[in-house]
Formats: C-alpha cells, structure tokens, sequence
C-alpha cells in the first residue's frame, strides 16, 4: 500500500526531524517510512496519528483507488477510528500497583501527558461511543499487574477506563487509587455509612477486601473493557 505520511507531514508545516521527535524516532526512519522503505505496520500508524492528530486509517491509500483505506461501516463509507492512548500507568491487581505522574492521588485525578502515552490504540469510534457508551476522549487504556481480580482480569490485560464515570453506583470494576498505588478493584459504597465509605473488593478469593473512606481515595475511572491475548 502506498500511504499519505508526507502529504499529511506537510500539510501541518512539519519537517521530517519535528515528526521524529514526536514520534521518538529518527528522521531517517520517517523518510524510510515515507517512501514505502519500512512498511507501516499498525503500531507505527497508530503512533504517527497520534503524532499528526489524524486517524490511523488517514495515513492509508488503497492501491489503485486514490482512497483512504480503513474498516469499512457500508458500502462507499469510510469508518472512522478513535484513538484511545494507553498510558504508563500499571494498574497493580494484586500488590497495590505503580502510579506515575499521569494519574495522581490529588487535584482532579486522570491527567495525561504526551510523555506518559506508551502508545496508542484505533478502535471503531461508533464501537466506542455506541457501545461502550464512552467519548474517545475520556478513555485511557491501563495494563493489569497482579492477579488480585483474577479471572475476570489477569495480568497483562489490557483495560480501557472511562474517566468521566467515577461515581461506585451501581457497584462495578474501577481503576482507583487507594492511598498505595492505582489498583483495579470492584467497588460499592457502603450503605449508611457516614463518613461514606467504599468497599474495595478482589474477585481472587487468596485476597482480602478492604474499606476507605471516600476521602481516602482516588476514583480514575469505571473499567469498562478488556483485551487479552488467548
């Protein structure tokens, strides 16, 4: 497949060196990209949208159409991909977790900067939006460490959370942090508690569920996704 990176380069005024550094490549590696050299898998589209702030199936031109390639919704209708960034953020099933800089225990919680992205995800916007019932803007994609909420979740899931849902009511799985670190844990309020507390629970029976206060923690977001490999 040929494909529009340069067009879509220049259009933004960029050179092949800037594209590189937002991209943490080389411009060697953008002008192989360019021409047809490398081919453009879907990791390197997925980063290089991310980088232009286009869809990944913008970069593609089918051959012999002149058309941009990508998931077809109907006859003659291009479907449009949202982008979800996966962010370096582990989410600690079991031993309490990691958090870095993106998702803080304080302020308004979920904050994410290009820096932190690992990489980036095409996902259908209408799947997304239709049936997940999340903005592509609000959702992050975490990965699962520990295995506290196995077998709903195992170790090296991926998830998607939707950070605009940050209210345990109904009950369900949410990515928080809980004073330690981010965790992925089922959680319900606990009723007539004052002050309010949450119940903070692990699918795997070798763990203990544990309270806080809603004070004490940090609600990210509902996880409402999952990817695994099988």
């Amino acid at each position: 497949m040929a494909n529009r990176l340069r067009e879509l380069r220049k259009a933004q005024g960029l050179t092949m060196e800037a594209l590189a550094g937002r991209t943490n490549t080389t411009a060697s590696q953008i002008n192989k990209l360019e021409k047809g050299d490398r081919r453009l898998t879907d990791e390197w589209m997925h980063r290089l949208a991310s980088a232009l702030a286009c869809n990944a199936a913008d970069l593609i031109i089918e051959r012999g159409t002149g058309g941009v390639s990508g998931v077809m919704a109907a006859p003659g209708r291009g479907r449009e991909l949202a982008t979800i960034p996966e962010i370096d953020v582990r989410a600690g099933a079991g031993g309490g977790g990691l958090a870095s800089a993106g998702v803080k225990p304080g302020g308004d919680g979920g904050t994410v900067s290009a820096d932190e992205i690992k990489t980036t995800w095409g996902l259908p916007e209408d799947y997304v939006r239709g049936e997940l019932h999340v903005r592509p803007a609000d959702a992050y994609i975490i990965e699962i460490r520990g295995d506290s909420m196995s077998p709903t979740l195992h170790p090296g899931d991926r998830v998607m959370v939707d950070t605009a849902d940050l209210t345990p009511s109904p009950p369900g799985v949410f990515a928080i942090w809980d004073g330690f670190g981010v965790v992925a844990k089922r959680v319900e309020v606990v009723p007539n508690s004052d002050p309010v507390l949450l119940k903070i629970k692990s699918d795997n029976p070798n763990h203990d569920d544990y309270e806080r206060t809603i004070d004490e923690v940090r609600v990210i977001g509902r996880i409402i996704w999952v990817g695994r490999r099988i």
